[in-house]
């Protein structure tokens, strides 16, 4: 089957779902391309240039098309438009591959729009994606200029168009679903929730002595002995994400003279938020490294700890046999559900209540071994894609 995925921007070493997923289509033996625009992720961020351009390069890159992975990476130039991203020249790339199926990341994008108009004239299958939970919904809307107009074009004759040609849409959690639904017009009988994955050939439990090894070195590095209770944050560290909140709970942690508890944010971000973290005892902060790189952190970690939104490195915590503390809001339950628990959104002293539940070392190890089962049957990219190349098959007759 040949397949084509189009994600508005796209930067290499990463483990959001635009690298994943081409990655494990192609594993199953499908020819697979990946059409993005020239920009990286967060390219237009306001802290671009004191994070993450030194890490990933220049927040504009050059076109290109390169193998990646088993897959095809093209990157086509960018056209930023008062409505988004818009790729040029992407439906020209389309009519050249051919493919049996369009897969997008988004349902409102501009190259959405433009895939659904030229998809009776090339006679691909449209499948689209929902990506936007309610935790981050409403911000989502605030931060649109113009917005009033925007949404009256969109539902006038944007989304209309765009669901029309779609033969279905991945939620990728009941609440996206919902927002799929009411705010994008998605008919319910084209929605398939279905989560985004994690790769469970890279994050893993350790198996080797040289992993062993390697999780000593790790926590050397960062001053915790082997009696220290160590907890990872992975990921953008900024205040929506809100990582402090697990630095305040090993700070009330350490007030009751809890001290062996430890925290670890691997990941950069906003300045005041990092300075706060690093000013806490018991915290450090470890910068952005590649994805290929973040299993060893797990590994050298006790507890995987997110404060406040959802983050699909969640579930490579889990993989990696780590407990997962999450926030009693989310509605992504079944991420925690036997191999975690939840606390009290924001609530600081609940979650440093929640880390002493998990400090007996058995228990701590009873929920690792749950989560690894979880993220190799529900959760492993390659049986996500396996369902999806069924759908792609099924829905396409």
């Amino acid at each position: 089957m040949k397949i084509v995925l189009v994600s508005t921007w796209y930067s290499e070493n990463m483990g959001y779902s635009e690298n994943t997923l081409p990655k494990s289509l192609a594993y199953l033996g499908h020819e697979v391309h990946l059409i993005t625009s020239t920009a990286q992720v967060y390219y237009n961020s306001k802290f671009y240039d004191s994070t993450y351009r030194k890490f990933i390069g220049p927040p504009i890159l050059e076109p290109v098309s390169k193998q990646i992975d088993g897959y095809t990476l093209h990157r086509l130039p960018l056209k930023e438009k008062l409505l988004g991203i818009k790729i040029e020249g992407l439906i020209d790339k389309v009519a050249e591959i051919k493919p049996d199926i369009v897969q997008t990341f988004d349902i409102d994008g501009l190259n959405t729009y433009s895939l659904a108009l030229a998809q009776p004239k090339f006679g691909y299958k449209l499948f689209t994606e929902m990506h936007m939970h309610a935790s981050v919904y409403p911000s989502y809307q605030t931060k649109k200029l113009l917005r009033i107009i925007k949404w009256y074009w969109k539902w006038g004759r944007f989304l209309k168009k765009i669901n029309d040609a779609t033969v279905l849409c991945y939620p990728i959690a009941a609440d996206c679903a919902d927002i799929a639904k009411i705010v994008f017009k998605v008919p319910e009988n084209k929605l398939k929730i279905q989560s985004l994955g994690t790769d469970t050939q890279l994050f893993k439990l350790i198996t080797t002595p040289l992993e062993a090894e390697q999780r000593k070195e790790i926590r050397n590095q960062f001053g915790f002995t082997d009696a220290d209770i160590v907890c990872v944050y992975t990921g953008r560290i900024t205040k929506d994400k809100s990582p402090s909140v697990l630095a305040e709970a090993i700070k009330i942690l350490h007030q009751r003279n809890e001290t062996h508890y430890k925290a670890l944010f691997v990941g950069i971000g906003e300045k005041e938020e990092v300075e706060k973290i690093k000013n806490t005892p018991g915290c450090v902060v470890k910068n952005f490294v590649p994805v290929f790189d973040l299993p060893k952190y797990y590994q050298a970690s006790d507890i995987a700890v997110w404060p406040n939104q959802e983050s699909t490195s969640q579930l490579d915590a889990i993989a990696c046999g780590l407990p997962l503390i999450i926030n009693d809001t989310v509605t992504i339950k079944e991420r925690v559900e036997g191999n975690g628990l939840f606390y009290k959104l924001m609530d600081t002293k609940d979650l440093a209540n929640k880390l002493l539940d998990l400090k007996n070392e058995s228990i701590r190890k009873e929920y690792g071994e749950a989560g690894v089962t979880k993220a190799q049957n529900q959760f492993s990219w390659i049986k996500i894609a396996s369902e999806r190349v069924k759908d792609y098959t099924l829905l396409s007759l």
